[in-house]
């Protein structure tokens, strides 16, 4: 049970750190894109947490009742969508990190019971011996 911990948290934090991987370059190339359409045009196109966000499909978040939240949520909406795939990102990178000790962890318990099983068979093999 434990090597299967050790793998299944070893793999997920690969998995998030690939996530980290793929979220920054994803950003990078739309930075890039941005880049091209300002050196065509001479104009930067921005591109807010907003405009990605309506790109995903996904609506903004609304509190009608609540006008200063709903101020900061219009607020971090306006800023620049690499941002938000920088904030992200880093965060897949703090979850994968975070299982990846796990797995490190698992993998220490395993050794000390594979070290403690041999250095028990060492001591029979000795006490046979004598």
């Amino acid at each position: 049970m434990i090597r299967l911990k050790a793998f299944v948290y070893g793999k997920l934090g690969a998995a998030f750190m690939l996530a980290s991987v793929g979220l920054l370059l994803g950003g990078g190339a739309k930075l890039v894109a941005q880049s091209v359409y300002w050196l065509k045009n001479g104009y930067w196109e921005p591109y807010s947490i907003s405009n990605m966000l309506q790109d995903l499909g996904i609506g903004l978040p609304t509190a009608p009742n609540l006008l200063g939240v709903q101020k900061i949520i219009d607020d971090v909406a306006s800023w620049p969508a690499l941002v938000g795939v920088g904030a992200v990102a880093g965060l897949c990178v703090v979850i994968g990190s975070f299982f990846i000790v796990l797995g490190e962890q698992y993998d220490w318990k395993l050794q000390k019971q594979a070290d403690a099983a041999l250095q028990a068979k060492d001591a029979l093999e000795a006490w046979e011996r004598a």
